[in-house]
């Protein structure tokens, strides 16, 4: 697997990270011919979760990260100090609130390490109609420039007045309000924008963004406030007014919730969902508890934005092989994967570091066509001509646009429809065998090895959806004689949503 921290030059990563019940969004943010990483919020899950620490541990280098605290509630800060210890923050920018006692053990490790790093690394952020602002401190007037690499930013709240009025209030109270105060902003990159919300509620929405900021709010890509909760848009389960006019003004085009499959709060609330799914495509929702996943957003140097789910795993982050290599992993199969392989390399068929993973699941024709005899020196000759066209997965044949042909081994855009055709004719009466196998821990994990070998026609038209190595292969077979008289070749194809 490619190294998920070391994206291509240009290309703005976004890793919203499955950390259970909790925030953690890691940003890879171009920078002339480098990155810069930039953590928001953090938290540790002991199930099924990231450890955020390992993952920073294995490509980013002491002193290089810059961490961002929405608000002060500990499963938007547990782990920081293991993250630091792992590669030694360099800058820490929060929203400035005092949380409750049962919030300061994690606040107060960040504090600690805002001691240990010094107080000029550490800044502010507060609502500002100016582009990539923080605050040296709490004060009006103490705004600063701070520009990371080549994404711009705008923080939307907390606001400066509000967060005031919080310092001096009754724990309890404080506690209440710190969510109608949390830290809200927007990351801009060539003209795609990424709307990070952390715990923001009804209020802070109704009364000090959406009237301020109401024209500037639009982003593609929103992360799901307060992990699905309907806090976004209602008082209370009960509350008959829900407030909509935010995401109406935002209109993503993906959601993405950061909550587990069994969440002790019930997030994602079915009620808010229900509202999002108004605004948003029910396919464009990503819940990352439900898979189980980390969701990769990628925006490339031409604003092209792709998704993609990832196994972010501490064993699998050195860009080693998905599947490894041996007999034990293939049995008979071992001899032909290593000669795929060996091909690979020789002709260097698959750019981006990719290699064909474990295809033991294929079909042998035989298993489709019972009787069938394979001959080993086909009468037919069976060449495919590819070709890439642009569409969504519900546009049918006539509404996708062509791009370009393609050959065997390419690396291809995801989401794109590929189309296949059989550029000879047979005499005989023939039918036409297709067999698609996907291979990689990407299709596996989304439920998406095929290998069967399925009946078809000339046409076979396939959706580029998971990272990786795959092939296409068409049989011919004379139905008289029930032999295969020609097949054609592996047809590859190389699927990472990385720098299309």
């Amino acid at each position: 697997m490619d190294d998920i921290l070391k994206p291509e030059v240009g290309i703005f990563r976004v890793i919203f990270l499955n950390v259970g019940q909790g925030d953690a969004t890691l940003m890879i943010v171009p920078d002339n011919e480098t990155h810069k990483f930039l953590l928001i919020d953090s938290n540790v899950d002991d199930d099924n979760g990231v450890n955020v620490a390992d993952l920073l541990k294995s490509g980013v280098c002491e002193n290089e990260l810059i961490f961002i605290n929405t608000h002060p509630h500990k499963d938007h800060l547990k782990g920081i100090d293991d993250i630091h210890k792992a590669v030694k923050i360099k800058e820490i920018w929060h929203s400035g609130h005092l949380p409750h006692r049962d919030n300061r053990e994690d606040y107060d490790k960040m504090k600690k390490i805002i001691s240990d790093i010094g107080e000029q690394c550490e800044f502010f952020i507060k609502g500002s109609n100016e582009l990539n602002k923080v605050h040296v401190n709490l004060d009006e007037g103490s705004g600063i420039t701070r520009k990371i690499g080549d994404v711009d930013f705008q923080v939307f709240a907390p606001a400066q007045h509000v967060s005031d009025d919080i310092q001096d209030e009754e724990p309890e109270q404080r506690r209440n309000r710190i969510h109608e105060q949390s830290g809200v902003i927007k990351f801009t990159y060539k003209n795609k924008s990424i709307l990070i919300t952390g715990d923001s509620d009804k209020k802070a929405w109704i009364e000090y963004i959406t009237p301020y900021y109401r024209d500037v709010l639009g982003a593609e890509v929103l992360s799901a406030s307060h992990h699905g909760s309907r806090s976004f848009f209602k008082d209370s389960e009960e509350d008959k007014e829900p407030f909509e006019d935010h995401i109406d003004e935002i209109s993503p085009e993906y959601l993405i919730i950061s909550a587990p499959e069994k969440s002790p709060h019930d997030h994602p609330h079915a009620d808010a969902i229900d509202i999002y799914k108004r605004f948003i495509p029910e396919d464009k929702i990503f819940n990352l508890g439900k898979n189980n996943q980390s969701l990769i957003v990628d925006i490339d140097l031409s604003g092209n934005l792709n998704t993609s789910w990832e196994c972010v795993e501490s064993s699998n982050l050195d860009g080693a092989s998905e599947e490894g290599s041996g007999e034990d992993n293939f049995g008979e199969e071992f001899k032909e994967y290593k000669e795929l392989k060996e091909l690979a390399v020789k002709e260097r068929l698959f750019p981006g570091n990719l290699i064909i993973g474990d295809f033991s699941h294929r079909q042998k024709l035989e298993e489709e066509v019972r009787g069938i005899v394979d001959n080993s020196n086909y009468r037919h000759p069976v060449k495919l001509k590819a070709s890439l066209y642009w569409g969504r997965e519900w546009d049918k044949e006539m509404n996708r646009r062509f791009l370009r042909s393609f050959v065997s081994g390419e690396k291809l855009p995801v989401y794109s429809w590929l189309k296949f055709e059989v550029l000879e004719n047979f005499s005989c009466n023939y039918k036409v065998y297709w067999q698609v196998v996907n291979t990689g821990d990407h299709a596996r994990s989304l439920g998406g090895l095929r290998g069967n070998i399925f009946s078809g026609s000339m046409v076979q038209w396939e959706r580029s959806l998971y990272r990786g190595v795959h092939w296409i292969q068409c049989y011919i077979v004379d139905v008289d004689l029930n032999s295969c008289i020609g097949k054609s070749e592996l047809f590859f194809v190389a699927f990472n949503p990385a720098g299309e």
